[in-house]
Parts: structure tokens; C-alpha cells; sequence
């Protein structure tokens, strides 16, 4: 399809889902097992730790069965399963964001992202699996086994005033048949999006003189549906975030964690689109994204590291500044010495570092800076989730990072790319027939 003058040439590309590509996700999704079980079995064969801080007694102690179940062993078991909620949780964000970005540039009218939209509309496919991993590691596990949330530990609520108060939303059933009911609303919606894309694919186009494609039925059914998710998502969304995450550490709260939460999966799923659309290109896909596409999503990936240091910031100096006891246990348990590197890690790679390296225009066109900012950005957005779960589950054991780590990173990363990859062989890579389809191929940022 020739756009006017311009020369441009926009074709029926088909993704190959190559044995090569099928392989190194497998070799992640089995080395990620293999790591896993390899560092379980190991540190459970250690000796008890003998001299356990202060900050671990504490956090311990608000678990089931306080310090004193807190064996070595116990903590091992923990651990494993706190690096499998990582791993879901992070995933589970990834595919959640690229639901969004399609839905948010729907109700946007937004042109210029069209020619690459099937690179979130695949990540949004992983949804129903990330869902499921998230729901059974946190809801089985953590709270029906009481492993995570010792909210969830029977009688507790007898017992604790604050959990008390808080009974009618820290409960099991709503943990193990509320999310579920989200997800499956999410996931309709993820499906009404591709199959209106798709359909919009078999269309025949009604073009004018100009070549300006007319036939907009499809478009503007997905902003409807686009428009009903985006204000269902902000809602169930904080319910999530709070239950998953900051339900670990129950008597502490933050009026804007949800939003935290938010910060971290919009700019890891700019940076993941952004890696994603560079290698598809390498491979000889996407001719049409030039340096004016890649230059947006830069903006994106530089503003949004700003919005989320800025939420960081803010709700690290609101409950420094407050210094009520009741919120600043939280800091307490992540400003030891066993966790200061992290603390300082997360600082430096989801800020200072794509911070510097983004802030120029020709940073933001250039592959290879766009590839160090998106790595130091994934690796810090799973430092900053490592730091929200960690410490309330197993104290400063937690601070331990090894096999088991590195485990949950590649199984479950290798498991996100295998969906990923195979969802773009379902349908063609740029959505021809789309309404803004020239738009986005003669964009232009104009500077």
C-alpha cells in the first residue's frame, strides 16, 4: 500500500515464531527451573542462620508463628515462593501495561504508535496466564498456606486491632474470588481489543482520493470498550496493587502505593515495547517505525522515569517527615544494612541512569543508548518490587541474592516472551487497514 507521495510501502508482514527463537525461550523457561530448585535445595541444606538482626526478629515475629517457626529452613521456603511472586507480579504488570497502552491511545486518538500497536496487543495477551500465576503463588500459597500474610493466619484477627479494622477487605475470599473477577474482566476486554484489530485486518478498506483509509467501525468500538476499561482498570488496579503487595506488610499503608505501582508497570512496559519493536527490526520487521517513532517512546520512557521518582520521593519524604511508628517500620525494615544496596540501586537505575542517558534527542533515536536505558529500567523496576516484597517476608534473609533469584527472573521472563512471540504470529505485524495507519507512517515529531 503506497501512501501519496511519500513512497512508503506498507506490507502484510507475518512474524516467523523461528525454532531458534522457540529454543532460547524454552533454555530460559528450563535454566529458570533448574536455578530455582538448585538454590532451594542448597540453602536448605545450610546451617540455621545464628545471628538473625533485630529487623528480621521484628518482621518475623508478625508472621505466623512469629521468630520463633523462623528456622532457617522456614525462611528458605519463603523465599522461593517470594521470588515466584516477584516473577508473576512483574510479568503480570508487563502484560497489564500493554493492555493499557492500547486502551489509553484508543480513547487518546492517537496515530502515531498504529504501525507498531501489535507489539502491546501481543504483550497483552499474557494476561490470562499472568492473572492465573499471580491469583495461585499469592492467593494458594500465600494466603490460604499463610505464608506471605499473616492477615490471612486464622484467629489473627481476634487478636490484632489494626488487622481487624481492616477485615472486611484483608480477607481470603475476597483475595481468592475477587482478583479473579478483575482479571476475567480485564481479559475480556484484552479480547474484545484484538478481535475488533483483527477484524479491522479482513476488512475490506474504503479509501478516498488522498488514500486516506475511511473505514473507522472498528476503531470506534474499541474506544468504547477502551474508555469503559481505562476507568475500571484505575479502581481495580489499586485493589490489586494493596492486596499483593502491600497487604504483605498489613499494618503499614501508603495513600499513593497504588499509583506507585502504577509508575512501575507503565515505565517497564514502555522500556519492554521499546526493546521489543528494536529487535523486531533487527530482524528485518517494522521497515516502516523510523527515528521519529522511537523518539516518542522515548519521551515516554524519560517523562515516566521523572512521574515515578517523583512518587517514590514523595512517599519516602511524606512518611520520613511524618515519622509516625506505624509507617516508618516500613523504611525501618528496608534501611539496614542488608538492604541498603538495593535502596541505593533503585535510586540510581530507575533514575539516575536513563535520567542521563535519555536526556538528549539523539539518545532517544539511537538503538544502543535505547537499550541500556530499557535494561537499567527493567532491572531497576525489578529491584524496587524486590524491595516491596522481600523484606516483609523473610527479613534480612531476604537481602540474599542467588540462585533462587535468578531463577524466578529467567523462568518467568522466558514464559512471558514465549506468549509474547507466539501471539504475534496470529496476526500481521502492522494493521493495514487501520484508520491512522498513514498517520503514523509519515509521523513526525518535528524536531
Amino acid at each position: 500500500m503506497a501512501h501519496g507521495n511519500h513512497n512508503i510501502e506498507i506490507t502484510n508482514q507475518q512474524f516467523e515464531f523461528t525454532s531458534k527463537q522457540k529454543m532460547f525461550t524454552y533454555i530460559l523457561i528450563v535454566l529458570g527451573i533448574v536455578l530455582l530448585a538448585a538454590g532451594y535445595f542448597m540453602e536448605k541444606s545450610n546451617a540455621p542462620a545464628s545471628n538473625a538482626s533485630e529487623i528480621t526478629e521484628q518482621v518475623l515475629s508478625s508472621h505466623e508463628g512469629g521468630a520463633a517457626e523462623g528456622e532457617h529452613g522456614d525462611l528458605v521456603t519463603k523465599r522461593l515462593w517470594a521470588n515466584l511472586l516477584l516473577g508473576a507480579y512483574f510479568t503480570f504488570l508487563l502484560g497489564s501495561g500493554g493492555l493499557f497502552f492500547v486502551a489509553v491511545k484508543n480513547v487518546a486518538n492517537a496515530g502515531w504508535h498504529v504501525g507498531f500497536k501489535r507489539i502491546p496487543e501481543a504483550m497483552a495477551t499474557y494476561l490470562p496466564l499472568g492473572g492465573l500465576f499471580v491469583v495461585l503463588i499469592g492467593g494458594v500459597w500465600g494466603v490460604l498456606g499463610s505464608h506471605y500474610y499473616h492477615w490471612s493466619t486464622p484467629g489473627i484477627m481476634d487478636t490484632d486491632k489494626i488487622l481487624n479494622g481492616k477485615k472486611a477487605f484483608l480477607n481470603p475470599l475476597f483475595y481468592c474470588a475477587g482478583l479473579p473477577f478483575f482479571f476475567a474482566i480485564w481479559y475480556y476486554v484484552q479480547r474484545k481489543l484484538r478481535a475488533f484489530s483483527i477484524a479491522e485486518d479482513n476488512d475490506n478498506p474504503n479509501v478516498n482520493a488522498k488514500g486516506d483509509i475511511m473505514n473507522d467501525k472498528w476503531f470506534n468500538k474499541s474506544i468504547g470498550i477502551s474508555a469503559f476499561w481505562i476507568f475500571f482498570f484505575g479502581f481495580t488496579f489499586s485493589i490489586t496493587a494493596w492486596l499483593v503487595i502491600m497487604s504483605i506488610d498489613a499494618h503499614w499503608f501508603s495513600t499513593i502505593f497504588s499509583i506507585y505501582n502504577f509508575a512501575v508497570l507503565w515505565v517497564s512496559t514502555l522500556s519492554s515495547i521499546h526493546l521489543l519493536l528494536i529487535y523486531l527490526k533487527a530482524q528485518g520487521y517494522y521497515k516502516h517505525v523510523n527515528d521519529e517513532h522511537k523518539h516518542d517512546l522515548g519521551k515516554f520512557m524519560f517523562a515516566f522515569t521523572v512521574f515515578w521518582t517523583y512518587i517514590w520521593l514523595a512517599q519516602f519524604l511524606l512518611i520520613w517527615y511524618a515519622n509516625f511508628s506505624e509507617e516508618v517500620t516500613y523504611y525501618n525494615a528496608r534501611w539496614t544494612s542488608h538492604y541498603m544496596p538495593y535502596f541505593i540501586t533503585n535510586l540510581l537505575l530507575n533514575f539516575v541512569a536513563p535520567f542521563l542517558i535519555l536526556m538528549t534527542r539523539n539518545n532517544k533515536r539511537n538503538p544502543n543508548t535505547i537499550i541500556l536505558a530499557a535494561a537499567a529500567i527493567l532491572i531497576g523496576k525489578w529491584n524496587d518490587l524486590y524491595l516491596m516484597i522481600m523484606p516483609g517476608v523473610t527479613g534480612d534473609y531476604g537481602s540474599i541474592f542467588g540462585a533462587m533469584e535468578f531463577g524466578a527472573i529467567f523462568l518467568f521472563f522466558g514464559i512471558f516472551l514465549h506468549v509474547v512471540f507466539r501471539s504475534l504470529t496470529k496476526a500481521n505485524l502492522t494493521p493495514v487497514n487501520h484508520p491512522y495507519i498513514k498517520e503514523s507512517v509519515l509521523h513526525d515529531v518535528g524536531v
